[in-house]
């Protein structure tokens, strides 16, 4: 007879009676316990409370549906996280399946395919499915002299009434026989290593549904990437001819007055050869304040203009100031341009917002500033993507690079002039020397 103890249980062995049991003794003198089996068939340990003068209940089992007996029934399944819980073993069906998907396991499971008990010239013709994290079932058969995995495999395949087997350091070999009860599957690295003999039909079967399934997403991922490219090169093409329309219009504007004041290019450029040395004008209209300089210069579009877009966003949420209407009076910069030179003097933090009081830490405020402003440097390929943006903003730890000064950051104070119709007055340079169209952001 052997025995072994744990938590107080004390588990004998009766190998000359082939039976097992256990015994428990409190460990504790002092503490008064007891166990009690109630009329729904659970098992409750408590301890006498002196101060409440009551009972207290520490475990109780079972606690889950799966730890009831045979929930699931033969070659059934459970998984207590799973919907439904029960669930057939690879290989395996619902024996009566009107009663098994309305919600009526204990019928179990049943075989799709009888194993093959007699081997052809090319081998076995059964197999095994291996099931990871599983609570091994009852009525198990202790095969002696095994030491290896593939000998108890060897061992379970030669048998044809051998319907599973598990090899478990300090278990040893374990086979069954018949209907296997009480299965269930656990988290993730908990339970055991449980093989399953199938005919090889069933096992071909679930590498052909593996397959299907690995099929069906790789068509489904390639469908999405197809559609997200339309749509991109979609938006893309109608945002270039809005674009192009626009430059049109402000190409007629232009010539429009070349044509009108042509005769007068001549005088003004003699004035000039006489001694004259200023160049009279006026800027074209500045574009709205969240456009990127290749939009509004060239008409390109792509991912990183909707970057800076949210660099000025960002930059205008920290400081609660409007880029369109922000100027700094002491060096006439917009919003963009005045936070480039707070950061160049290490002064970023006057950029903020005086209403964040300590809402928020000043490495926290600084990086947001920052990031605003690598998303607004004037080259598209300089500003990061919007993945890098996020990862930036999200991880304090990463150290961030050194922005570039925005071209476009001289503040416009608004005239009159800024807005025009077609047909109306525009003012360029009043000599003959080229022209210089800006757009600003």
């Amino acid at each position: 007879m052997t025995a072994f103890h744990l938590y107080g249980f004390n588990i004998y062995n009766d190998e000359d009676a082939d039976r097992v049991y256990c015994l428990y003794s409190n460990m504790n003198k002092s503490v008064i316990s007891r166990f009690v089996l109630s009329f729904e068939g659970k098992i409750e340990r408590s301890y006498w409370d002196n101060m409440a003068l009551g009972w207290d209940v520490v475990w109780l089992q079972p606690n889950t549906e799966c730890q009831l007996y045979g929930r699931c029934g033969p070659n059934g399944v459970c998984n207590h996280k799973g919907s439904p819980i029960c669930s057939c073993l690879p290989g395996f069906g619902p024996l009566q399946p009107a009663d098994w998907y309305s919600g009526n396991w204990s019928g179990g499971c049943v075989r799709n395919n009888p194993l093959q008990c007699q081997e052809s010239k090319f081998g076995s013709k059964n197999g095994f499915s291996k099931l990871t994290n599983m609570k091994l079932p009852d009525n198990s058969v202790t095969v002696g002299g095994i030491e290896q995995t593939r000998d108890c495999e060897e061992k379970c395949n030669s048998n044809c009434s051998c319907v599973a087997y598990s090899y478990e350091s300090g278990l040893g070999c374990l086979t069954w026989e018949g209907d296997m009860n009480d299965l269930q599957t656990f988290a993730k690295d908990d339970g055991l290593v449980l093989y399953i003999h199938l005919d090889k039909s069933d096992l071909q079967g679930r590498k052909k549904e593996s397959f299907t399934w690995l099929l069906v997403l790789v068509i489904l991922a390639l469908v999405a990437l197809i559609l997200y490219a339309f749509l991109t090169v979609r938006r893309m093409t109608r945002s270039h001819r809005t674009s192009s329309l626009r430059h049109e219009k402000d190409k007629l504007h232009f010539s429009m007055y070349i044509e009108k004041n042509s005769n007068r290019h001549y005088l003004d450029a003699k004035e000039l050869e006489e001694g004259g040395n200023q160049v009279k004008g006026s800027d074209l209209p500045i574009f709205g304040g969240y456009m990127a300089p290749e939009y509004a210069m060239e008409g390109l579009f792509s991912v990183k203009s909707d970057v800076f877009s949210f660099g000025v966003l960002l930059l205008e949420i920290v400081s609660g100031k409007r880029n369109a209407g922000f100027i700094d009076p002491d060096k006439q910069l917009n919003l963009l341009g005045y936070a480039w030179e707070l950061w160049r003097e290490n002064m970023i933090l006057d950029l903020a917002d005086p209403s964040l009081g300590n809402l928020y830490s000043r490495d926290e405020i600084a990086r947001c500033i920052q990031v605003g402003l690598l998303c607004v440097q004037d080259n598209a390929a300089d500003r990061p993507n919007m993945d890098s943006v996020v990862f930036m903003l999200g991880s304090e730890a990463t150290a961030l690079p050194s922005p570039i000064k925005p071209s476009f950051s001289i503040a416009r104070t608004p005239r009159e002039t800024d807005t025009y119709a077609l047909g109306s007055e525009l003012h360029f340079s009043a000599n003959a020397i080229s022209f210089s169209m800006e757009y600003g952001r």
